[in-house]
C-alpha cells in the first residue's frame, strides 16, 4: 500500500493529528512523539507572534493509502519543520522503517529553499530512541550534546506538602484580569513573552488544552505575580504538559516553584490524567533539583543533533 504525502491544514487536520499522537502514545508509552498539548501549542503559545496561515506549509502529513479503500487513509507520520532550521518527525512505531527517507525528504526542502551558502538541519533526540540516533549518525548528524530533558512523572506517587511564605497567595489564573500581570511575571523568566499580546493572551487561553483552574500563580503580598506553573491538559488523551514554570527575580528561594507546582498536581487529580511530562526540562543544576525532588525523575536526555546541509 503506498504512503501518500500531503499538505497540512489546521481546520481539516488538527483533530487527526492529535488523535494520531495520543495514539501513537498509547502504544509506546514514550515520548519519542511529541504530546499532543505541544502540536496544539503552535498555534496557540501565547509568548510568539500570531500564527499565520502559511505556517500550516510547515506541516506535512504522511499517510497510507488503502486500496480498497481509497478515501480511507491512515496517518503514519508526520514532518515538522522550522525556519530556524529544526525539524521534527512524528511517526506510527509500525512504521519507523520510514524516517530515513523523512529524513532526507526535509533535508532535500532545506536545499530547496535555502538562500544562504550553508543551511544547518537539526533535529532534538531522546535518547531512548537509539534507532533514530543511530540513524542520524549514519546521515552525518553530529551529535552536540544534551540539550534538555523529558521528564515524567508516576501520576500515583503522592504530592508533597509545601508552605507558602507569609503573606503569599496560591490561586489560579483569572483571564479577565490578570493579562498585565501575567504577561509581566511570564516575561521576567522568558523575556520573549514580554511581546505578549492581550489578544494572544486571549487566544492561548481558548486552547482545548487550557484549563484556568490548571494556571497556577503565587501571588506576593504586594500583589506581585511571583510564579506560575500552568498544566495543559490533552482532552483527548489526558496527557499533561507542565510548561511553563517560572519564578520571578525578586521572589526566588523562597520556595515558590515548588509550592506551584504541587498546588496543580493536587488540582490535577480530579481530571485522572493519563500522565504528566515535562516536555523541555532546563538542563541547570536548579532546575534538575526542583524536578527530583518533585518526583519527576524518571528522566530522558533530548540530545541536539545538527548537519550542514
Amino acid at each position: 500500500m503506498p504512503i501518500v504525502l500531503r499538505s497540512f491544514t489546521w481546520e481539516k487536520d488538527f483533530e487527526s493529528i492529535q488523535k494520531f499522537l495520543a495514539e501513537t502514545y498509547t502504544l509506546t508509552n514514550s515520548f519519542h512523539n511529541w504530546a499532543p498539548t505541544r502540536f496544539e501549542n503552535r498555534k496557540f503559545g501565547p509568548c510568539d507572534a500570531e500564527y499565520q496561515v502559511e505556517e500550516d506549509e510547515l506541516v506535512k502529513i504522511w499517510e497510507l493509502s488503502i486500496k480498497s479503500n481509497p478515501n480511507t487513509r491512515e496517518i503514519v507520520a508526520v514532518t515538522i519543520m522550522n525556519a530556524s532550521g529544526a525539524n521534527w518527525i512524528q511517526i506510527h512505531p509500525k512504521h519507523k522503517y520510514l524516517e530515513k527517507k523523512l529524513v532526507l525528504w526535509i533535508e532535500e526542502q532545506l536545499n530547496i529553499t535555502k538562500d544562504n551558502p550553508t543551511i544547518i538541519s537539526r533535529f532534538y533526540v531522546l535518547g531512548s530512541d537509539e534507532d533514530r540516533m543511530s540513524l542520524l549518525v549514519d546521515l552525518g548528524y553530529e551529535n552536540l550534546g544534551v540539550e534538555e530533558y523529558t521528564r515524567v512523572r508516576p501520576i500515583d506517587m503522592p504530592v508533597p506538602d509545601y508552605n507558602l511564605p507569609k503573606g503569599y497567595v496560591i490561586r489560579g489564573v483569572n483571564i479577565k484580569q490578570d493579562f498585565k500581570r501575567y504577561r509581566e511575571v511570564t516575561g521576567a523568566v522568558f523575556p520573549h513573552c514580554l511581546k505578549m499580546t492581550e489578544k494572544l493572551f486571549k487566544k492561548y487561553t481558548s486552547a482545548t488544552f487550557y484549563n484556568e483552574n490548571l494556571d497556577i500563580i503565587a501571588v506576593a503580598p504586594n500583589g506581585e505575580f511571583a510564579a506560575f506553573a500552568t498544566f495543559r491538559l490533552d482532552p483527548i488523551s489526558k496527557i499533561v504538559e507542565v510548561e511553563p514554570v517560572g519564578t520571578h527575580s525578586n521572589h526566588r528561594k523562597l520556595g515558590l516553584a515548588s509550592s506551584v507546582i504541587c498546588e496543580g498536581l493536587n488540582r490535577l487529580k480530579k481530571y485522572n490524567p493519563s500522565a504528566i511530562v515535562i516536555l523541555g526540562a532546563a538542563n541547570t543544576p536548579g532546575a534538575n533539583r526542583l524536578y527530583d525532588k518533585l518526583g519527576f525523575t524518571e528522566k530522558t536526555e533530548i540530545y541536539t543533533m545538527e548537519k550542514e546541509i
